[in-house]
């Protein structure tokens, strides 16, 4: 996965806002979806995603695979993650 260049992305209150300036679009993500994000950022492999956020969430790993995959998918539906 590849965040898309020239964003400006921000944490405001403990959460990301990300703003496409060729889009003019303003993304703001919540409290689970920008912990998704700042593992992205890190290059954070998804196996240790779905752990990490399960144990967090105290919810199964399948929910946590579930939850993950909505997160990328709309952040790809918006245009946040592009094709490497």
């Amino acid at each position: 996965m590849k965040i898309k260049k020239d964003l400006v992305i921000e944490i405001i209150e403990d959460s990301y806002t990300i703003y496409d300036p060729i889009e003019d679009r303003l993304i703001s993500l919540n409290l689970s979806a920008s912990l998704i994000f700042e593992w992205i950022l890190k290059n954070k492999e998804i196996n240790d995603m779905i752990k990490e956020y399960a144990k967090i969430y105290e919810i199964s790993q399948e929910k946590a695979k579930e939850d993950i995959y909505g997160v990328i998918e709309e952040l790809k539906k918006e245009g946040v993650i592009v094709n490497d």
